[in-house]
This record gives C-alpha cells, sequence and structure tokens, in this order.
C-alpha cells in the first residue's frame, strides 16, 4: 500500500502500486495456465480429431482470436469475410483502422460498419430462382472482390452484371474454347484420363480385389492433379490444341494480365465443381435406394452410341438435383423489392440484403421436377437450373455433362465397385444450415473441414 502507483492516464487503470499489478497480471496468467480447457483437455481425445481440428482453423486476419469464428457461425451473414468488426471486435473502430495501419495491412480488411438488420433471405422455388437470376436491375453478384484477389485486379466477367459488356467478353471466350467437336474432346480426353488414374491410384487387396480412392489423386499430391486434370491437363495431353488455345487468346487483343484472368476466372471454378461433383455422384450412385439406378448407369457404361450417352449425361444431371455441388448462389439487393417466390408466396427484401438463390431448394421443387425424388434421365436439360440461370449461366457448361459422364463412365466399368468396409466406404461429414439450407462440409484425412470431398475409398474385383 505504500508503493508508488501509476500516473493517471489513458490506459493506467485503476491505477495500481507494482506489487499489486504485477499480482493482478500473474493471476490472469495462471488462470490461463491452469485452464484444462487449455492446457491437458485440449487434445483430440477430449475434443474428437474434428473439435481440436475446428479450434487449430482460426480465421485468417483474426490474429488468432476465437470469438470471430463464433461471430460468424453464429450470425451468418451479418459480417463481411474481412469485417474488422467481427476480427477485431475488441478494439474501437478508428483503433483497429490504426492497428492495422501500422501492420500495413489495412486495404486487406472491410471497414465499413455492417447493417444490423440485414438477415439472409433465401429464395427456395424454381420460379422464384429463375426471376432472381434473370433480374440484373434488381440482384447484383457479389464475387468480383474475391476474383480480382485471385488475378492481381484484373475483372472476369462473371463479375460483371452489365449484359453488354458480358455478352461481348464471354462471345470472345466461348469462341476461343468452345470450337467444333470439342464435346467430342472432352469426352475422350476425361475417358482417357480417368481410366489412366484408375489403374495408377489402384492398390491390389487380396487376390482379386483392388481398392480406388475418389478423388484419384497423384504422388504429386491432390491440389497439383486437379490442376493438372482439369485446367492444365489438356494442354500436355494435345499440344496443339493448347497451341490453338493460347494464339486464339493473343489474337482477342486483349492484355496479358486479362487473359491470365479470363483463365483463371474460367479453370479455377472448373476444376474445384468438376472433381468434387463427380465424387458426389459416385457417392450418390452407390448409396442406399438408388439400386436400380446404378444398374442401369453400369449398363450404359458399357455401350457408346450417342442415344446411351444423352441418357448418361441424363442421370448426371439427375444425380445433380439430389446431390448438387452448388447448394446456392449468392445475390445481393440493389434495391427495396419483392418477389414471387412460387407457392411459398412473396418474399420481401430490403436494399443490399443478401439473397440465396438456392438451387438444391428449386431442384426438388415439385411444380417445376414432378415426383421429385424419382431419377428421370429424360428430362430435358433446359428444366435444369443447377447451373445457373440468365446472365450469369454457367460458361463451362458445355463441359459438364460431357465430362462428368465420362469420368462415370469409368468408374462404373468396374466389375463388382463397391463401397470400402466400415468408415473408409463412406464420407466423413459435417452439417452447417443456413436459412433452412443444409450445407455439407467434409473432412479430410486429418478431420479438417473442407468444401472438397476427398475420403471415400471404393473396391472393385479385377
Amino acid at each position: 500500500m505504500a508503493e508508488c502507483t501509476k500516473p493517471a492516464m489513458p490506459g493506467s487503470g485503476v491505477c495500481p502500486g507494482q506489487t499489486t499489478g504485477r499480482v493482478i497480471l500473474d493471476d490472469a496468467v495462471a488462470l490461463v495456465r491452469g485452464d484444462r480447457f487449455l492446457s491437458y483437455d485440449f487434445n483430440s481425445s477430449t475434443l474428437t480429431n474434428w473439435g481440436a481440428s475446428k479450434l487449430g482453423s482460426l480465421p485468417s486476419g483474426a490474429y488468432g482470436g476465437m470469438l470471430p469464428q463464433l461471430l460468424f457461425r453464429g450470425l451468418p451473414g451479418g459480417f463481411t469475410g474481412t469485417s474488422t468488426y467481427a476480427l477485431l471486435p475488441f478494439y474501437t473502430p478508428q483503433a483497429a483502422k490504426d492497428i492495422l495501419k501500422g501492420n500495413k495491412v489495412v486495404e486487406q480488411y472491410d471497414l465499413e460498419r455492417p447493417p444490423s438488420d440485414r438477415e439472409l433471405v433465401g429464395i427456395h422455388t424454381q420460379e422464384g430462382c429463375k426471376k432472381v437470376s434473370e433480374d440484373r436491375e434488381h440482384f447484383r453478384v457479389m464475387s468480383q472482390a474475391a476474383i480480382r484477389n485471385c488475378t492481381d485486379g484484373h475483372d472476369f466477367m462473371i463479375g460483371w452484371d452489365e449484359a453488354k459488356r458480358h455478352d461481348h467478353r464471354s462471345a470472345i471466350l466461348h469462341k476461343v474454347f468452345f470450337e467444333e467437336g470439342f464435346e467430342a474432346k472432352a469426352s475422350k480426353f476425361f475417358s482417357t484420363n480417368t481410366a489412366h488414374l484408375i489403374k495408377q491410384n489402384s492398390l491390389k487387396y487380396a487376390k482379386t480385389t483392388r481398392i480406388l480412392e475418389t478423388h484419384l489423386k497423384t504422388q504429386q499430391g491432390f491440389k497439383e492433379h486437379v490442376a493438372d486434370w482439369m485446367t492444365k491437363g489438356s494442354a500436355y495431353e494435345v499440344g496443339p490444341e493448347a497451341d490453338r488455345i493460347y494464339h486464339a487468346l493473343n489474337k482477342t487483343g486483349s492484355s496479358t494480365g486479362d487473359l491470365v484472368g479470363d483463365c483463371i476466372g474460367m479453370g479455377a471454378p472448373v476444376a474445384g465443381n468438376l472433381t468434387q461433383q463427380a465424387s458426389l455422384l459416385i457417392d450418390l450412385f452407390l448409396s442406399e435406394g438408388y439400386e436400380q439406378y446404378r444398374e442401369r448407369i453400369v449398363e450404359l457404361a458399357h455401350k457408346d452410341d450417342a442415344t446411351s450417352e444423352r441418357e448418361l449425361q441424363g442421370f448426371m444431371f439427375e444425380g445433380m438435383r439430389h446431390a448438387g455441388v452448388v447448394p446456392r448462389l449468392p445475390r445481393v439487393a440493389a434495391n427495396d423489392i419483392t418477389i414471387m417466390d412460387g407457392a411459398r408466396g412473396p418474399v420481401h427484401i430490403k436494399a443490399h440484403q443478401t439473397v440465396l438463390v438456392v438451387t438444391s431448394k428449386a431442384a426438388m421443387d415439385p411444380v417445376a421436377f414432378p415426383d421429385p425424388q424419382k431419377l428421370d434421365p429424360h428430362r430435358p436439360f433446359s428444366a435444369y437450373n443447377l447451373l445457373g440461370h440468365g446472365l450469369h449461366y454457367c460458361f463451362g457448361a458445355k463441359l459438364v455433362g460431357c465430362s462428368l459422364a465420362a469420368t462415370l463412365r469409368e468408374v462404373f466399368k468396374l466389375k463388382n465397385l463397391r463401397r470400402a468396409p466400415g468408415r473408409l466406404g463412406r464420407f466423413s461429414t459435417v452439417e452447417h444450415e443456413i436459412t433452412g439450407v443444409k450445407m455439407m462440409h467434409y473432412l479430410d484425412a486429418n478431420a479438417k473441414e473442407s468444401p472438397i470431398p476427398t475420403t471415400l475409398t471404393l473396391m472393385y474385383d479385377e
């Protein structure tokens, strides 16, 4: 009590003496060091592998903070992913800005105060989803900022809502990539490489059985393989084709940066979506309740006529209805508007509110798809909204049907294809729900959440 105290100034708190201040600090440190949840109970045996992995995966930009993860999870849509209000919640806005300026990273954060009344809105019917997708005046895409981060500041057409600008660029790129006979070439490429990868990555098991991991990873690793297989593979396999595309892109007159942005903008979604969708379809057709469809797919896999190809692609799109890779597409409302969401009635949306075009719900809409639980491979392709609609209909749509059909044809040609016993033959998943939409995350070999399914193992006979 006789010691001098800290002078009264900002940050000095209760102005204790030296001993009292040290005791308070030591007590706080002891509480943390002695907390069983942060010490001997902080392990996978207590928390499970998933829990331990979850606690080790903190939000980027939070400087190790755990609270931002709770805010993002508990208030979906309440903050942007780089909002200082969520990532640095214990600082005033000005203090957070000053800290980030001092660290020279302020341009990587969103400093705007988030609105307090912007809950996510879901549009669930086929009718409503099409209305939102077609209405470029009231509903805008949100992806351009993320695209610029990947392309060193260059735009890609998927982030443009101006029809004239978008359509002009789209026409140029369609002419470059989708030349005559594209589907046949793509089908041959995927068939050849899938068969090669199955053979390369199958392991002998007992006398007559082989074992296969569905992500078909190479010795170089899964990420490198995806990039090679889906975006650069054709360049390695077909030199003249890569040369043709290279010169055709140069002739467009665009800058090198814009051309690289175009290639990334087209290649990255294709690489992720096709590999993930193929895995989901294989898992679906091997599931209980889909036996009759699987038998027919096996029959079609051994045929190569046009009628069988059409039916096989029909099964691909029907499978995507039941297990689609993109369960919803985000849009942001430019103005206050009311949308008639089919049988659900009117949905009132405020300006700047985030709207989820829930394609997974629309895909099971009984109005658009009578008897939606049944897989009917003869439904018209025009009935589907799985690849977007309107201005931002998927650029690579011509690739989807032929590539997935070719991939699954090679997989289901395998004799007595089946799941491996036990957990090896199933995906490990975690389910999240946002505005009534179930979002599936997959656990990798280390139990870390990922949007990419990688843990399913299959068996087949020689």
